[in-house]
């Protein structure tokens, strides 16, 4: 993870100390710096108060009358937190009006909610919600007069068809059981409704369906999916006129899977004889079918078009957009002029309307009459007082970039409105890519606003992603000028950390961090934010190591300040920190060594963090902070929470804490997790814990209601489940949407830690008593949730343009190498034995010359191997200081590590050379990357961030895949730049990925090489069989050099699938056993891909040895014929390839990478006319043309 990246940074510590402060009361909804205004503290009390009605439905006589009278405050954040409040309190008291439980007195509730649908009429700006309360209202009013929900058990059929014996024995039975015995009749039930015949179960649910009751449906619908179709059958087949409330609730959680049902509930969809209620309800339902036939599309679509009904358009898109591969064109258009009719009206509802921009702008994202129609909304409506312009807005996030075509009127938004308007006009922005200057300067200015929200400025900060360079420069620019402003009124702050997303390499920029950074006369927190964003705003890598190293060096220097400069470096060099991080895990001072444990997250080793973290519990003061820590981290460090969670070794607080934070993370394996929930003391303990999470999925009643069904009736287990299932249901969890997390954990706690310094420290000017701490934003991948969009890749920098680089290729990895750690000497020692070496060699040299003594001879010797290993561990150092790469071994590792490296190609590469600093040739000993392709950066990722950061560049690039694996004495760095060249050379439209086996990159070791590539197998195949399932690539192509091939062929054959998973498979000299090859590898590859390639080559010397030393013929080598198979096309390259060696003419050979360009468009081989066919072998082989041949020499 990058240093800001993850905005984690510092971040994590400073809830260590403000638990402190506060008594472990960290803000829930911090500004972004500063103090809050009244106006964010009186909504962030309204939304406390409106979570805690809906999680607790018993409290709504108390806190309904103060969402009610929110309604009446001047400002309109604080009057939307208190609609949404009650909006969401009418949503789940409508839920369990279904579920037989207690409901609060509506007479005393009734009065409230009038009283709320009428302020919000006479504010007009919630039509939505207006609506949602004024329907909860109705239907609980019917519900009152009525005095019943359901009719009563076990009435006397309710059609007169005649049941028979059978079914009548089973609804008697059923019936016996206890109305609160859901489990024992969804027991009976599912034991005994599939003995009954397919006509007598209709029959029997079309019973129960009237009579059961209507959490016991909710339940089995819950368990099982084979009664889903059945249930709905048995609802249509009542004759009713109209449906009733519990016919209602069942269409709505009943989902239909067999075409008759679909058909039916088309029918009613479309019957003009029934209620526009009865014809939504099922179109509705039929929404929730995974799929709908065209002919049923059909039917629906010209129904609607001739009601023209404006009501049920919503639910009408919401089907289509699910099924629009099964709408025709002629459809489509019609569907759509129909809605931009409704929505370009100004007579129809504002409500209506803004549901209509919604459902269009999903069913038709990034449709230009679609944009056309939200920019007239935008432009007509009175912005301040409109609903319909905030709902035009927030639908602009189905179109992506396609937002660019309204760009104009959206800065016009941000200049002339403020509060929610703003905001969604912020979100909309994001989507926008190119912003010019103007509007450059606009989000800017935003960010010095000191009366803008923390999630408006984080959202201008995305945005400004979008120009790097011109944000950058007006950045700067903006935090010069605040350098003389007067400390209270500084944004020093907010720019830094909007440098920090940026993100954009600015040497200017760096320079001026580093003159915040360094000057104590600053505050403390714009110090630490200047640290932060000289971790990626730097161009200089060594010299921000070596400030860092300075920093954590000197003794005089504060905790507070060593944990930024700890960070700054995990970011700057990856896992290569990790031995400096470790002398400080396990310092008294408890913020400095959290930080440094912190650190490992930073640098790539996420468990690592995770683990050590959690060794600190119990603390004395850190154990909540710790907890904020694990829950920022996340989702990267789930293996290590579940580690913690199962080992018999760690203390119940630690097993709690990981607990916990498992419970808030998205797609929680909730049947695993429950198993810790039980009856015993331990069990509590985790029950608690559960109920103590603030973010729970719904999957977690699924998993309740089967934990229920395993378990005795009645056991303690099953209640537990119950009393969880009730809570949940109640409202746990479901209080509204919860603000992102605007503060950091770490940099709060780094912050406030500075409050009480030691005596006679000097940390930096703290801010005034009466100021908030400010606090630091989330990391940028988790600002925004699903609306978030990734950045385009930045344009060449200046710099780099100076230093006369083309472009940086990012190259994406798996490997299981070993990590190899930096040297452990500092860097005067190294200089000190080094000199001493060199001294000692050259008088023992001249000593031996002089007196031919033996024992000058050995002397001499000890020397010179001290030059040659210091000179190595100098070479290893600086390659770390230069490029900060992370440095794998050619050592077998089990795990497969993943990972990015941004490798620079020069202006003056040529096609076919991976240009490299050359020591006999052109006397080069430091690369230049003017000249040659360089390994710049690498950086580690747990898969989920690899998986993430592969969709971003596939979202920029091309939605393809171009992997490639290397040969023996390969290097891991050699193994990026080729990949980098070759997907520059080919010009390939996607992402290049490369897997790094093991090798040694030495040339004697390559015995050591053919044992590693055996055992890399499994790792090679896992790696694939990932991309396969999770890059979501259109098309992946597979290249191979040399003993690469073992590792690829092999993982080949143990794939299992049923069709080609890969699309072009191109083995490259294959250094293979050719009869291992024909007989055991080339029949189980052949359907692994859609076109497998071989080039072979009689020259190449590299195989000539290989054939010598394994005492057999090479795949690759066609000097005793040509290896040709059935379904692989085999291809001579000998004519074209010039290479010393003749062995990597895959990648050096222009001619071969213009074949190999060709291969990934698809074009046939027999359509690539400068080959020619050899028809002297059955199957041929194809080898290059004469003329072809000769332009290759030439």
């Amino acid at each position: 993870m990058r240093f800001l990246n993850s905005s984690n940074l510092l971040g994590l510590l400073i809830a260590l100390c403000l638990s402190l402060w506060a008594q472990g009361q960290t803000p829930r909804y911090p500004d972004f710096t500063g103090p809050q205004s009244d106006v964010a503290r009186r909504a962030e009390a309204i939304r406390a108060i409106g979570e805690l009605a809906v999680r607790d439905l018993s409290t709504l006589p108390e806190s309904l009358p103060q969402l009610v009278e929110a309604l009446n405050d001047e400002s309109k954040e604080v009057r939307f937190a208190a609609a949404k409040a009650i909006g969401s309190s009418a949503v789940k008291l409508d839920r369990i009006r279904f579920s037989r439980r207690s409901f609060p007195k509506w007479e005393d509730l009734a009065p409230l909610y009038r009283n709320a649908s009428a302020r919000l009429d006479s504010i007009g700006t919630y039509a939505r919600i207006q609506r949602q309360i004024d329907a909860f209202i109705d239907r609980n009013e019917q519900l009152h007069l009525a005095g019943t929900q359901t009719l009563p058990r076990g009435l006397p059929p309710t059609n007169q068809r005649a049941i028979n014996k059978e079914t009548q024995q089973f609804l008697d039975d059923f019936f016996r059981i206890e109305e609160d015995q859901l489990v024992e009749m969804w027991r009976y039930a599912h034991r005994h409704l599939p003995a009954l015949s397919s006509a007598d179960r209709q029959r029997a649910l079309e019973e129960l369906v009237t009579t059961a009751p209507p959490r016991w449906f909710e339940f089995m619908l819950l368990l099982s999916d084979n009664y889903d179709d059945d249930v709905l059958s048995a609802v249509l087949m009542q004759g009713k006129k109209e449906f009733d409330a519990n016919q209602a609730f069942l269409l709505t959680i009943a989902t239909p899977q067999r075409e008759a049902v679909r058909r039916a509930l088309a029918s009613v969809a479309c019957n003009s004889a029934r209620s526009e209620e009865d014809r939504l309800l099922a179109l509705a339902s039929l929404a929730q079918s995974p799929m709908c036939e065209p002919q049923i599309l059909s039917q629906i679509i010209r129904f609607s078009l001739q009601q023209r009904s404006p009501s049920r358009l919503t639910e009408l898109f919401a089907l289509l957009t699910k099924n629009r591969d099964r709408v025709s064109e002629s459809e489509r258009q019609a569907v759509k002029r129909y809605g931009l009719a409704i929505l370009e009206n100004d007579s129809e509802d504002s409500w209506r309307r803004g549901e209509l921009v919604h459902a269009l702008s999903e069913y038709l994202p990034g449709d230009a009459e679609v944009l056309r129609s939200i920019e007239s909304l935008l432009m007509q409506e009175e912005v301040d007082s409109d609903s319909l312009v905030m709902e035009a807005l927030a639908a602009c996030s189905y179109h992506g970039e396609a937002c660019s075509q309204i760009a104009p009127r959206l800065i016009d938004l941000i200049s002339n409105t403020d509060g929610g308007v703003r905001e969604l006009t912020l979100a909309a922005l994001q989507h926008v890519k190119g912003l010019g200057e103007r509007e450059v300067s606009v989000i800017v200015s935003l960010l010095c606003d000191k009366r803008e929200s923390a999630e408006a400025k984080l959202r201008a900060a995305r945005i400004l992603k979008s120009n790097p360079e011109l944000a950058s420069k007006r950045l700067r620019e903006t935090i010069l000028r605040d350098l003389h402003v007067d400390p209270d009124n500084r944004c020093i702050v907010d720019l830094l950390r909007a440098c920090e997303i940026v993100g954009a390499r600015d040497e200017q920029l760096d320079r001026l961090c580093s003159r915040i950074a360094n000057d104590s006369s600053y505050w403390l927190e714009e110090r630490l934010a200047a640290y932060q964003a000289r971790g990626l705003c730097s161009v200089d890598t060594v010299a921000v190591v070596n400030d860092m190293m300075n920093v954590i060096n000197a003794e005089d220097e504060s905790p507070q300040i060593k944990a930024a400069a700890l960070h700054t470096l995990a970011h700057a060099t990856g896992s290569c920190a990790i031995p400096v991080l470790s002398e400080y895990t396990h310092v008294e001072d408890e913020l400095l060594a959290c930080a440094a444990r912190y650190g490992y997250h930073l640098a790539g080793e996420t468990n690592t963090a995770i683990h050590l973290l959690l060794a600190m519990v119990p603390s004395k003061k850190l154990d909540e902070s710790i907890e904020n820590i694990a829950r920022e981290i996340g989702e990267p460090g789930r293996k290590a929470l579940r580690e913690t969670l199962e080992s018999k070794t760690a203390s119940l607080p630690q097993r709690l804490i990981a607990f916990r934070t498992l419970v808030g993370m998205p797609a929680a394996d909730w049947n695993d997790l429950l198993k810790y929930v039980s009856g015993d003391e331990e069990g509590m303990a985790f029950e608690e814990s559960l109920r103590t999470a603030w973010n729970f999925d719904d999957s977690i009643v699924p998993a309740l209601f089967t934990r229920i069904d395993q378990s005795p009736a009645n056991s303690p287990i099953a209640l537990q489940a119950w009393r969880l299932v009730d809570d949940f249901t109640d409202g746990l969890g479901a209080g509204g949407e919860e603000t992102d997390g605007m503060s950091s954990a770490m940099r709060q706690a780094i912050v406030f830690s500075a409050r009480e310094p030691e005596p006679g420290e000097v940390v930096g000017t703290p801010r005034p008593a009466a100021e908030a701490v400010a606090t630091a934003p989330p990391p940028p991948d988790k600002w925004l949730g699903d609306r978030a969009v990734p950045a385009p890749l930045p344009p060449l920098s200046a710099v780099d343009r100076e230093a006369g680089i083309s472009r940086r290729v990012d190259v994406f990895y798996g490997t299981n190498r070993a990590l190899k750690l930096i040297s452990q000497f500092s860097h005067a020692l190294r200089w000190s034995l080094f000199a001493i070496a060199v001294l000692c060699l050259v008088i023992c040299l001249v000593a031996f010359a002089w007196q031919r003594a033996t024992r000058y001879a050995l002397t001499a010797l000890v020397g010179l191997a001290g030059v040659v290993f210091l000179a190595q561990d100098t070479l290893d150092g600086s390659a770390w200081f230069l490029r900060s790469p992370a440095l794998y071994s050619g050592d077998y590792a089990d795990e497969v590590k993943f990972g990015v490296c941004q490798v620079t190609i020069p202006e003056t590469h040529v096609p076919g050379q991976l240009e490299s600093p050359s020591l006999f040739m052109r006397f080069e000993v430091k690369e230049n990357p003017s000249q040659h392709i360089i390994l710049a950066k690498t950086e580690q990722l747990e898969r989920d961030e690899f998986f993430k950061k592969l969709h971003t560049n596939m979202d920029q690039t091309g939605k393809n895949l171009l992997v490639f694996i290397h040969g023996y004495n390969v290097s891991f760095e050699d193994a990026a730049r080729r990949t980098a060249q070759m997907a520059v050379d080919l010009q390939f439209q996607g992402a290049p990925v490369f897997y790094s086996w093991p090798s040694h990159n030495d040339w004697y070791r390559y015995p050591d090489d053919a044992l590693n590539i055996q055992a890399s197998v499994g790792q090679i195949r896992a790696f694939l069989e990932q991309l396969a399932r999770d890059s979501g690539a259109e098309a992946i192509h597979l290249v191979a050099h040399s003993m690469g091939n073992v590792g690829l062929t092999q993982a080949l054959a143990k794939l299992e699938s049923d069709g080609p998973l890969f699309s072009q498979v191109i083995l490259a000299a294959p250094d293979i056993d050719a009869g291992v090859f024909r007989e055991q590898i080339a029949p189980r590859i052949t359907s692994k891909a859609k076109r497998v390639t071989l080039y072979t080559s009689q020259t190449d010397l590299a195989l000539l040895a290989s054939r010598y030393f394994n005492q057999g013929q090479r795949v690759g080598d066609s000097s005793h014929g040509v290896v040709v198979f059935p379904g692989i096309e085999t291809i001579d390259a000998t004519s074209i390839d010039s290479s010393l060696l003749g062995h990597s003419y895959y990648g050096s050979s222009v001619n071969v990478l213009e074949d190999i360009a060709n291969l990934l468009k698809d074009l046939p081989i027999n359509n690539r006319n400068y080959l020619e066919m050899q028809a002297n072998q059955n199957p041929p082989y194809w080898s290059f043309a004469p003329r072809y041949r000769m332009a290759a020499r030439e």
